[in-house]
């Protein structure tokens, strides 16, 4: 079998995989979207109840917690999908792309296997397919696990609590000058949760605050009420 027949409709199909992958890659990088997946040095993926919640930065601490989209001490079948594939370890972006490709490469090398041993197209494709997406799935979550752990925090995505510093976000729970928390979203509409303490007054639970300065000692913000600044 020829690897590099890409007209045969077998390869074909592969080969789209590993050129989608290479079209995503080109368009990132000129669009300079590799930031999204990973913020500050952390993981984006939420720690909710002892569990990672792909998609947000949840950063909350003193035994504090948020329930989020349902019991957050129970993960989604989203979450645990996030997990297995690596998504909140390494930048979503680099994910999808060795996805892709990892499904392209794998898919081409079951289709010379299978037909070295003189199988009809036919009857390995489908073979091919589901060993092709197994393989990927796992692969992608181990390589993502390395690229998270060698990744330096300060790529040029990185987005610190202190960037956040001057946004509008929104009370999730009650907060006041001893406890609270807010949620905001940073420019990359990346999701970010954080212990709060309002400067003046209580502030109620969905009311927009604005966070006007990072207390790195207790890891949370000083906010005000929308309207009070």
């Amino acid at each position: 079998m020829d690897m590099g027949n890409i007209t045969v409709w077998y390869n074909l199909v592969f080969w789209a995989f590993i050129a989608a992958a290479a079209v995503l890659g080109f368009a990132s990088a000129f669009s300079g979207h590799f930031h999204v997946g990973h913020v500050g040095g952390h993981d984006v993926g939420a720690h909710v109840g002892g569990h990672d919640a792909g998609g947000h930065h949840v950063h909350l601490g003193h035994g504090e917690h948020i329930a989020h989209n349902g019991d957050a001490s129970h993960p989604s079948g989203f979450s645990r999908a996030f997990n297995v594939l690596g998504i909140g370890r390494a930048p979503i972006m680099i994910v999808m792309l060795v996805m892709l490709i990892l499904f392209g490469v794998i898919g081409l090398m079951s289709n010379m296997i299978f037909q070295s041993m003189r199988l009809p197209p036919d009857a390995f494709f489908l073979f091919s397919t589901c060993i092709a997406a197994f393989g990927s799935v796992i692969l992608t979550g181990r390589i993502a696990a390395v690229v998270g752990r060698f990744m330096p925090s300060d790529e040029s995505y990185a987005v610190t609590p202190l960037d956040l510093v001057g946004l509008s976000g929104t009370a999730v729970l009650e907060t006041t000058q001893d406890t609270g928390a807010i949620q905001v979203y940073d420019q990359y509409r990346t999701h970010h949760q954080y212990l709060a303490r309002s400067s003046k007054g209580t502030i109620a639970k969905g009311q927009g605050v604005i966070l006007e300065e990072y207390k790195s000692e207790g890891d949370y913000f000083i906010v005000s009420e929308v309207g009070l600044v």
